[in-house]
């Protein structure tokens, strides 16, 4: 059975608490947050789940 590759996308939500001088700069360290410093502190946001229909196509344009 061929294997086919599938690109899909899909988004998580949380908050940070950042301590900060003011806002502009909670801003700042939150903006050069990466994902994996935020592991365990976010949620699945429901219906965000996506299927790339035309990347699918483009990745297996071979198989078809």
């Amino acid at each position: 059975m061929p294997v086919f590759r599938i690109p899909v996308f899909w988004s998580y939500g949380g908050t940070l608490d950042i301590e900060a001088e003011n806002l502009d700069e909670a801003i700042l360290v939150a903006q050069d947050s990466t994902p994996m410093q935020l592991q365990g502190l976010a949620e699945y946001i429901d219906g965000s789940w996506t299927v790339d229909i035309e990347g699918a196509k483009d990745m297996n344009d071979d198989q078809t």
